[in-house]
């Protein structure tokens, strides 16, 4: 028997009462009763059903998500209750009068689908469910669920997605049902909106209100724990499922093969193949081409590639091209032209919708796309050609960028667009960080601010951030005006200014951000960490709290890459005073080595590192005696079950070999990484040679030098530098100069610390002229020659050299003085007071462009105006209305 909405509301008096009354245990679904029924046959109630069936029970706790992913989740307010109105047995409480029962207003519905139809800023979002959650209090409505699912998929989009989960609730308690596909409908548009710490707590909704879930969000709870590096709650995945009643398919093993190597845990994944195999799932070439994705991570592996490369199935499918594209990438971070060259060949990029001959697209192919240097390559003939995606248009731009070809760059992008694919946010933050890469950061500026054009009151903003007159749109830009920015695009233009600017003008980025509704997410803070670490700013102490601190504000969780941070930050402080450079080996420069390490924090060396350790637990791997100002954030990486990365077991090598000078203990942690199946890079080497170089053991230093070249580590200056630094060190300038030479012919650009390591070899041993015509027919290689240098004796020249070397640091690292890596007082006090002013926008984006009075002496209505200068030397005023939070912002002469 249907029931309509109103009849079947009434009707729930007699049930409400039956299943108060009932024992717990019938309520929630013992062997026998109701529950029972219930639990077995759940009732597909169709569209704006209205049936009661045990509210409070299917919103209680189950065993399934009983753990901390629905509880540690914010709500937008108190748990709301079914409005049911109960008759008392009694007589001195006589029945609640009825409500009259009204449909929701249409006009309150399609005002809120408006307004979250455009970027609004979160706190105006959450205001919104409240003026909702206050006309669902003023009286009984019957909310179909159709609007329902509609208006929860429009909070899901906006900047308040927590927002879906409590339409859903309001909803379920007047009497609305949905069907599985609804929920799964609303997980889709949190998962298309980043969202994704809050789909864990919408997935035990849905089968809290519905008593069953299903495999699709399952397996969106998975991608949602692993896209939010919650990896400690991936081991029990499975056992929901077979609670369930559920059978994990091929993709489900998918996401928890990646999942695992995300977190740097082979042996889980090995693991989870082993299960996927048993339940009757062979490995298939979409097995290959989710490892290859994922792996790259961990370095390059020969095994992986080439079992990758025997799955190609030949039919050019999308497995096919996702593989080929996992391949390029891999041959694109190993630094290998030739497996570049021929990858590329295996796509097919002659055929296009637009005009041209084959011939003349040939042509344009071999010309621009390929990388400078590359000519044609040959491949299997009866292996046909892929067609390429975005996924390969965005790593070829991606490579050309890294190689500095931004022609090439521009040109794929092109070809791109005339092959018909429409370019996404990814392919935009690949454009800005081109621009950025040749210094045109007001271009890279302008990319953003055509994006965020549906608000007007950005345009002052993105011309304040320019400090100059924003470029004219063009055909490349135009192609972004109908897509929103995401934090991806502007954790990139967050990057490219760090890079080019530093601390400056960053807290207008963060209040465009805010009226765009984007908030900044892990990304955004391991990059403003990673910069704080280089720049020295903070001192490690400082850094944690920094982290702690920014963290807490956007209920962000603490990565691996914050830890990263804080060990190298430590280790550099730490290696800093035991580490001697040829030019401080003359004339008394500087005293011996200090055995006796002291830093800005601490008077006692910090202990890093545990490198022997069988386990890859945080704690183990990172600290033998763990820091009282490290806990908490150690607490928290274990509790999401965070595994110590590659870059992690590089800073403890370095740590071993030029810390503590233990190069046996170096080698076990080096040993570790092995063990763990990571592939070591040029960082691990170098950490290694290093060590060795400071003993003065060369031999050794060139022997690890070599087994780099044979794992397959192509060496780049930085490992020249290393053995041209130690002969230097040893007074072999002879030695400095052959290794100088085979850099070149190596085929590597000699660098300004390279031509600085082999200057000083010839500085130590007193070969004043000869080091003078060596720097003078070096300098050209980094910078034109000062003329009026020429006459110029060599001290001189040398610290004109060195003041050129602290030049070529990007704006926003210190400058320090000839034999000094430390700041200066007044530059460190203001970058804390830039550091400051960037944390109270990240903190509270609503203070805008510049001093707003205090929370505490504002009124309670009316508006606040504050002046700032403008980029055109005149003030910006800037009116604010206290109660509705709307800014008006003109230019007044």
């Amino acid at each position: 028997m249907r029931w309509s909405a109103v009849s079947g509301l009434k009707q729930t008096l007699t049930l409400a009462s039956l299943m108060s009354t009932a024992p717990a245990k019938f309520i929630e679904g013992s062997s026998s009763g109701l529950g029972s029924y219930l639990t077995r046959k759940p009732r597909r109630c169709r569209e704006g059903d209205s049936i009661f069936a045990s509210g409070h029970a299917m919103c209680g706790h189950t065993r399934f998500y009983s753990s901390s992913t629905a509880t540690n989740q914010p709500e937008a307010g108190p748990h709301p209750q079914p409005r049911i109105h109960k008759h008392h047995a009694d007589s001195n409480h006589p029945p609640t009068p009825e409500l009259p029962i009204l449909p929701v207003p249409s006009e309150s519905l399609e005002k809120l689908h408006d307004a979250l139809s455009k970027p609004i800023q979160r706190h105006k979002a959450a205001s919104l469910l409240g003026d909702l959650t206050s006309l669902f209090k003023s009286g009984s409505y019957i909310f179909p669920a159709s609007k329902a699912q509609s208006l929860a998929e429009s909070f899901a989009r906006s900047s308040f997605p927590e927002g879906a989960r409590q339409i859903l609730l309001y909803a379920f308690t007047m009497g609305t049902r949905f069907r599985q596909f609804c929920y799964e409908n609303i997980v889709h548009q949190l998962a298309a909106s980043g969202a994704w710490r809050h789909i864990p707590p919408l997935v035990t909704l849905a089968r809290q209100q519905s008593l069953r879930t299903t495999v699709r969000l399952l397996n969106w709870r998975i991608r949602a724990l692993i896209e939010s590096r919650r990896f400690s709650l991936l081991h029990d995945t499975l056992e929901d499922f077979e609670q369930e009643n559920l059978r994990p398919n091929r993709r489900t093993y998918h996401m928890l093969v990646q999942g695992h190597l995300l977190n740097h845990d082979v042996e889980h994944a090995r693991q989870c193949l082993d299960w996927m195999i048993d339940a009757g799932f062979p490995i298939t070439s979409e097995t290959h081409a989710a490892i290859l994705r994922t792996y790259k991570k961990l370095g390059p592996d020969v095994d992986v590639e080439s079992s990758a490369y025997l799955a190609l199935r030949g039919v050019g499918d999308s497995t096919d091209v996702s593989i080929l594209n996992g391949l390029l990438e891999s041959r694109m971070a190993a630094d290998d032209f030739t497996g570049v060259v021929n990858f590329l060949a295996m796509f097919d990029f002659s055929s296009s919708p637009s005009e041209g001959t084959s011939s003349q697209i040939d042509e344009w192919s071999s010309e621009f796309l390929w990388p400078e240097g590359a000519t044609t390559a040959k491949v299997d003939g009866a292996f046909p050609k892929a067609q390429p995606n975005i996924f390969t248009f965005r790593a070829i731009m991606n490579y050309h960028t890294a190689r500095n070809e931004f022609s090439r760059c521009i040109a794929a992008y092109n070809r791109m667009v005339q092959s018909g694919i429409t370019p996404d946010e990814t392919i935009a933050a690949v454009l800005i960080h081109a621009y950025g890469s040749i210094g045109d950061l007001n271009r890279s500026i302008f990319v953003v601010s055509v994006m965020c054009r549906e608000v007007p009151e950005c345009r002052l903003l993105f011309e304040r951030l320019a400090e100059e007159v924003l470029h004219n749109a063009d055909e490349i830009t135009t192609a972004f005006g109908n897509l929103r920015p995401s934090p991806m695009v502007f954790n990139v233009l967050f990057q490219e200014l760090l890079d080019r600017r530093g601390l400056r003008g960053l807290h207008i980025l963060f209040n465009i951000m805010d009226l765009m509704g984007v908030t900044p997410d892990e990304r955004t803070l391991n990059i403003l960490v990673s910069y704080v670490r280089g720049a020295r700013i903070l001192s490690t102490p400082d850094m944690v709290t920094l982290i702690k601190r920014l963290s807490k504000y956007h209920d962000l969780r603490p990565t691996i890459e914050n830890l990263n941070s804080v060990l190298a930050s430590v280790v550099q402080q730490q290696s800093e005073p035991k580490r001697v450079r040829g030019w401080q080996r003359h004339q008394g420069l500087v005293r011996k080595h200090k055995q006796a390490v002291s830093s800005s924090w601490s008077s006692k060396p910090t202990n890093i590192p545990e490198a022997h350790s069988d386990t890859s637990n945080i704690t183990n791997d990172s600290f033998s005696t763990v820091p009282r100002h490290l806990e908490s954030l150690l607490d928290q990486l274990q509790t999401d079950g965070l595994k110590s990365s590659p870059a992690t077991l590089a800073i403890h090598i370095r740590y071993f070999a030029v810390v503590k000078r233990d190069m046996d203990a170096a080698l076990g942690a080096f040993q570790n990484l092995l063990e763990r199946g990571f592939q070591p890079n040029a960082y691990h080497y170098a950490a290694l040679m290093e060590g060795y170089a400071l003993q003065g053991d060369m031999t050794s230093a060139e022997q690890t030098m070599q087994e780099a070249r044979t794992a397959g580590v192509k060496p780049n200056p930085v490992l020249f530098t290393i053995l041209i630094a130690g002969h230097a060190r040893r007074g072999n300038p002879d030695l400095a100069s052959y290794h100088f030479s085979q850099m070149r012919r190596a085929g590597l650009q000699p660098d300004i610390a390279s031509i600085d390591a082999l200057v000083s070899s010839l500085y130590i041993s007193k070969q004043y002229r000869k080091g003078k015509e060596m720097l003078m027919n070096l300098w050209p290689l980094v910078a034109p020659f000062p003329v009026h240098l020429q006459q110029a004796t060599f001290l001189t020249l040398v610290r004109e050299w060195r003041r050129l070397r602290q030049s070529k640091v990007p704006r926003s690292q210190p400058r320090g003085r000839m034999f000094s890596n430390k700041i200066d007082g007044p530059r460190t006090r203001s970058m804390i007071r830039k550091m400051g002013k960037l944390a109270r926008a990240w903190r509270d984006p609503a203070v805008r462009l510049g001093t707003m009075p205090p929370v505490s002496k504002r009124h309670s209505t009316g508006t606040v105006e504050w002046k700032v200068s403008g980029a055109d030397g005149g003030d910006v005023s800037v009116k604010k209305s206290t109660t509705t939070c709307n800014v008006n912002e003109h230019v007044s002469h």
